[in-house]
């Protein structure tokens, strides 16, 4: 499968934002936009969510049904006892 990684870095401020580095102001937090062009897009929701850190989907939809579907599956798995 060939792709193409396009990451700019963007500088978001808001209320809630974590800071991490030693003196880093807490109400700014670095993003990156990260453009993939790939021939499928079921293995990325699995990735989205190792990385353990909040993203946004831009577009196109696809991947974002497809976060939903995992995230509903795995909160099904963790309420089974």
């Amino acid at each position: 499968m060939s792709g193409t990684l396009h990451v700019d870095g963007v500088i978001r401020s808001g209320a809630g934002a974590r800071g991490h580095a030693a003196g880093q102001d807490r109400a700014t937090e670095r993003w990156l936009r990260v453009e993939l062009r790939a021939e499928r897009l079921d293995w990325l929701p699995p990735v989205l969510a190792s990385l353990d850190r909040p993203f946004v989907i831009e577009r196109p939809d696809e991947p974002r049904g497809l976060v939903t579907v995992l995230a509903d599956r795995l909160a099904s798995y963790a309420r089974q006892a």
